[in-house]
Protein backbone atom coordinates (compact mmCIF):
# COMPACT_ATOMS: atom_id res chain seq x y z
CA UNK A 1 0.00 0.00 0.00
CA UNK A 2 1.61 3.09 -1.30
CA UNK A 3 1.32 6.57 0.93
CA UNK A 4 -1.33 8.30 -1.07
CA UNK A 5 -3.75 5.25 -0.37
CA UNK A 6 -2.91 4.99 3.30
CA UNK A 7 -3.31 8.98 3.57
CA UNK A 8 -7.03 8.70 1.46
CA UNK A 9 -7.71 5.75 3.92
CA UNK A 10 -6.67 8.05 7.11
CA UNK A 11 -8.94 11.01 5.35
CA UNK A 12 -12.07 8.82 5.12
CA UNK A 13 -11.38 7.16 8.92
CA UNK A 14 -11.02 11.04 10.35
CA UNK A 15 -14.27 12.29 8.19
CA UNK A 16 -16.77 9.58 9.43
CA UNK A 17 -15.52 9.92 12.99
CA UNK A 18 -16.58 13.58 12.60
CA UNK A 19 -19.67 12.61 11.12
CA UNK A 20 -20.49 10.19 13.99
CA UNK A 21 -19.46 13.31 16.50
CA UNK A 22 -22.19 15.57 14.82
CA UNK A 23 -24.80 12.92 14.81
CA UNK A 24 -23.83 12.64 18.74
CA UNK A 25 -24.67 15.96 19.57
CA UNK A 26 -28.15 16.01 20.58
CA UNK A 27 -28.50 20.06 20.08
CA UNK A 28 -28.41 20.49 16.27
CA UNK A 29 -30.98 21.04 13.92
CA UNK A 30 -31.16 18.49 10.33
CA UNK A 31 -30.03 21.49 8.92
CA UNK A 32 -27.07 22.43 11.14
CA UNK A 33 -25.98 18.47 10.45
CA UNK A 34 -26.80 18.53 6.75
CA UNK A 35 -24.06 21.73 6.62
CA UNK A 36 -21.51 20.62 9.31
CA UNK A 37 -21.63 16.94 7.17
CA UNK A 38 -21.31 18.69 4.45
CA UNK A 39 -17.90 21.20 6.39
CA UNK A 40 -16.64 17.60 6.86
CA UNK A 41 -16.79 16.33 3.51
CA UNK A 42 -16.36 19.57 1.48
CA UNK A 43 -13.23 20.91 3.27
CA UNK A 44 -11.57 17.04 4.24
CA UNK A 45 -8.94 18.08 6.97
CA UNK A 46 -10.32 21.31 8.32
CA UNK A 47 -13.69 20.63 8.34
CA UNK A 48 -13.65 17.13 10.12
CA UNK A 49 -10.90 18.92 12.95
CA UNK A 50 -13.50 22.21 13.16
CA UNK A 51 -16.59 19.58 13.47
CA UNK A 52 -15.20 17.41 16.12
CA UNK A 53 -13.93 20.82 17.93
CA UNK A 54 -16.96 21.92 17.90
CA UNK A 55 -18.95 18.34 18.85
CA UNK A 56 -17.03 17.51 21.98
CA UNK A 57 -17.52 21.29 23.51
CA UNK A 58 -20.89 20.62 22.79
CA UNK A 59 -20.70 17.52 24.48
CA UNK A 60 -18.70 19.11 27.35
CA UNK A 61 -21.28 21.40 27.78
CA UNK A 62 -24.21 19.12 27.70
CA UNK A 63 -22.29 16.66 30.21
CA UNK A 64 -21.51 19.83 32.65
CA UNK A 65 -24.85 20.77 35.21
CA UNK A 66 -26.24 24.30 34.65
CA UNK A 67 -27.60 26.18 38.06
CA UNK A 68 -29.30 29.14 36.41
CA UNK A 69 -31.87 29.62 39.31
CA UNK A 70 -30.85 32.28 40.92
CA UNK A 71 -33.46 34.03 42.93
CA UNK A 72 -33.00 37.40 45.06
CA UNK A 73 -33.19 35.15 48.54
CA UNK A 74 -29.65 33.63 47.28
CA UNK A 75 -28.12 36.66 47.43
CA UNK A 76 -27.19 36.26 43.73
CA UNK A 77 -29.13 39.40 42.59
CA UNK A 78 -31.56 39.98 40.63
CA UNK A 79 -33.37 37.15 39.11
CA UNK A 80 -31.89 36.01 35.08
CA UNK A 81 -34.21 37.74 32.45
CA UNK A 82 -35.30 40.72 34.79
CA UNK A 83 -33.93 44.29 34.64
CA UNK A 84 -32.93 45.27 37.80
CA UNK A 85 -33.56 49.02 37.58
CA UNK A 86 -37.63 48.07 36.89
CA UNK A 87 -37.53 45.79 39.93
CA UNK A 88 -36.56 48.92 42.20
CA UNK A 89 -39.12 50.50 40.53
CA UNK A 90 -41.97 48.52 40.54
CA UNK A 91 -43.43 50.22 43.91
CA UNK A 92 -44.83 53.65 43.73
CA UNK A 93 -45.93 54.64 40.39
CA UNK A 94 -44.61 58.00 40.60
CA UNK A 95 -40.93 57.64 41.79
CA UNK A 96 -39.88 55.89 39.01
CA UNK A 97 -41.32 58.11 35.82
CA UNK A 98 -41.38 61.15 37.05
CA UNK A 99 -44.93 61.42 38.60
CA UNK A 100 -48.08 59.23 38.62
CA UNK A 101 -49.21 61.62 35.52
CA UNK A 102 -46.72 59.71 32.81
CA UNK A 103 -44.17 62.28 33.32
CA UNK A 104 -45.38 64.13 30.44
CA UNK A 105 -45.83 68.13 29.83
CA UNK A 106 -48.45 70.17 30.62
CA UNK A 107 -50.92 71.61 27.68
Amino acid sequence: MNWIALAALLLVLVNLLATGAVFRVPDLSASQRVLQIATIWLLPVIGAVLCLSFASTQANTAATPRDDTFTASDGGGPILGTDAYASECSGDAGSCDGGADGGGGGD
